[in-house]
């Protein structure tokens, strides 16, 4: 069942609000191509839009909701210009780009504009049907009235049309313009064309050509020029660009002084569109436009990032630990890159058999296998630590309690050096007494002894 058919059967408000933009699609200018996409657009908004989903909105028009893929895969041209025909329209005062709220998978709504002429009478009569019942006797003079008009507005569109005329113009599908093909390939490195094939189609301007020889019957090719030809197109040039490709293709039968449809123009104008290659176009289109729209769904169902919210004290903390803990790593790589194991590592192995050990030389041994003094300075940590010997000598490593068990290379390190000054004396000597404790007629050795002197003998001049 044809649901637009059915609503403008039952709805006589939107049916002659149809009739008279039929009028007004019939009167835009169609002299250049891109005045010819925006007809096109215009006619798919009242043949489709209107019938299908449109709602009617008091005395101000008929809003439609199509979206701008509909109405390329309906007009055959591409998303750009539909965008660029519904500028134009807007312009001209057909329609009105309303700036509704409207969900994120919504189409944009516009606001089919009543018709300027007559349009007061179309608006009361719009806005009377919306409001009175069918059965209502109070109304019944004003809606046969506006029956009336609606007739007279119905006639406006096919004044002098047939009927057979207008069901053939109701046939004709929508033709696309011309394209150019280009072969590519390689030249001394580069990207180059090779071939160029050139597709000479009849496109929008033709479409409504043919459209209105179809609608009038035969036709002057001088009404044709008036009509759809630019402000300095001569006759022979007209009819050389626009009407003898149709005649010599078998679509329109004449020659430069009339033209009219041939009896069998649809079988023609199939045969041109498949040499063309119209068909295989409008197939790739149909697809590309149901790839995108299935996308476009399947990203509409996705769930949206929530918004982030602040870091509050407690994620800095743990930011922090983080970094720290990736700083550590590092520093530990760094270790093992340069000398061969890390720090602790290193300490375990020098106080293994000792007690404790003498930070410079520690230091030294380290900084010469190439590691950093500050890596070996942190890592004298539990269970070592800083000894200085007497509270002022000379400052120790030592272990307190029992070695972790470190993880070491698989290469064994080599001992480490022993100096003389840190070896443990087999026996230490008793301290030495201090002298001032001896009387004054002591006669041990240390008191015989002669007192040395360090002076020396001056022998300036």
């Amino acid at each position: 069942m044809d649901v637009g058919r059915e609503r403008l059967k039952r709805d006589e408000a939107l049916r002659v609000f149809q009739a008279a933009k039929r009028a007004e699609v019939a009167n835009l200018p169609a002299r250049k191509v891109a005045e010819c996409g925006a007809v096109k657009v215009a006619r798919y908004m009242v043949d489709i839009s209107v019938p299908t989903h449109g709602k009617i909105r008091g005395r101000g028009g008929v809003v439609v909701r199509p979206s701008v893929r509909q109405i390329a895969s309906g007009v055959r041209i591409g998303v750009n210009a539909v965008r660029n025909a519904l500028t134009r329209l807007e312009g001209e005062g057909f329609l009105e780009a309303l700036d509704e709220p409207r969900a994120r998978h919504e189409a944009a709504s516009y606001l089919l504009l009543n018709p300027s002429g007559g349009g007061g009478a179309l608006s009361e009569h719009i806005e009377t049907s919306g409001t009175a019942g069918k059965g209502s006797r109070e109304y019944r003079g004003e809606r046969e009235v506006s029956f009336y008009k609606r007739e007279s507005l119905s006639r406006v569109h096919s004044a002098h049309i047939g009927v057979k005329s207008e069901k053939d113009a109701e046939k004709l599908p929508a033709l696309r313009n011309s394209k150019l093909v280009h072969t590519w390939g390689r030249k001394n490195g580069r990207r180059v064309v090779v071939h160029s094939d050139y597709f000479k189609r009849y496109g929008a301007k033709g479409e409504e050509v043919l459209r209105y020889v179809l609608e009038h019957g035969r036709v002057e090719v001088s009404e044709l020029l008036g009509k759809f030809g630019s402000k300095t197109a001569r006759r022979g040039r007209f009819y050389k660009t626009w009407v003898k490709l149709m005649v010599d293709d078998g679509v329109l039968a004449g020659d430069a002084g009339s033209v009219e449809a041939s009896p069998d123009w649809p079988q023609a104008l199939e045969r041109v569109q498949a040499r063309t290659d119209e068909q295989l176009d409008n197939r790739l289109q149909d697809r590309k436009i149901a790839d995108q729209q299935r996308a476009f769904r399947q990203a509409k169902d996705l769930p949206t990032d929530p918004t982030p919210g602040l870091a509050g004290p407690e994620r800095a903390w743990e930011i922090i630990a983080e970094a720290e803990k990736r700083d550590e790593g590092a520093r530990v790589e760094e270790q093992r890159r340069k000398v061969g194991m890390t720090a602790e590592v290193f300490l375990a192995d020098a106080l293994q058999d000792t007690s404790g050990f003498g930070w410079r030389e520690a230091r030294a041994l380290w900084v010469a296998k190439g590691g950093r003094p500050e890596d070996l300075r942190r890592a004298v940590k539990h269970p070592y630590r800083f000894n200085r010997e007497g509270g002022s000598g000379s400052l120790y490593v030592e272990r307190r309690g029992l070695v972790p068990d470190l993880a070491r290379e698989p290469a064994r390190i080599s001992v480490l050096r022993e100096t003389e000054n840190l070896r443990e004396p087999e026996a230490e000597s008793p301290p030495a007494e201090d002298w001032r404790s001896h009387p004054l007629d002591c006669e041990c050795p240390d008191c015989a002894a002669p007192i040395p002197t360090y002076a020396k003998t001056w022998r300036g001049a």
